[in-house]
């Protein structure tokens, strides 16, 4: 059986970051609260009474599957003996957006090693780590951080979003 990532990409909303910098500009302390927004396209689908939102799998930021890459972001097939790090898994990020959060849940049992990582985590990863001879796996998920980075200026105002199922 095989093991897929659902992946969403997030990025903070622009209402935040006009507040935040209206805020410099008129040296306010106040706390801005985080908001983030979907930064993937969504669907909205209608059969009768039912309602079916998702983000179309070939239109998504990653669409892959890689098991090196799913051992690294959160040790999912990762084995005792391969020799590389892998990043703990944290969960599903308390303030994310519902439409992620909803496809989650969706999920229900069969979700498992949630977590998330913001662009400026991704970029500090050694890839170089994990190069393999024989096969260029990363140049499939380097596109997807290209992607991301596209998103903002801040790499801190973007992150992925994911889970996987088998």
């Amino acid at each position: 059986m095989g093991c897929d990532i659902h992946f969403f990409v997030e990025k903070k909303a622009k209402a935040y970051t006009r507040q935040k910098s209206l805020n410099n500009v008129l040296e306010i302390e106040q706390d801005v609260t985080d908001v983030w927004e979907s930064a993937d396209e969504w669907i909205t689908e209608h059969d009768g009474d039912n309602t079916y939102t998702y983000v179309d799998y070939a239109a998504s930021f990653y669409n892959g599957r890689n098991y090196q890459l799913f051992g690294v972001l959160a040790g999912v097939r990762h084995r005792p003996n391969d020799d590389y790090p892998f990043i703990e898994p944290r969960g599903i990020p308390d303030d994310v957006t519902k439409a992620v959060l909803d496809c989650y849940d969706e999920w229900g049992v069969d979700a498992h090693t949630p977590s998330y990582l913001t662009l400026s985590e991704l970029k500090e990863i050694d890839w170089t780590m994990y190069a393999d001879s024989n096969y260029n796996w990363f140049a499939n998920f380097e596109t997807t951080i290209e992607r991301m980075d596209q998103l903002s200026k801040n790499d801190e105002d973007v992150r992925c979003v994911f889970w996987f199922d088998n």
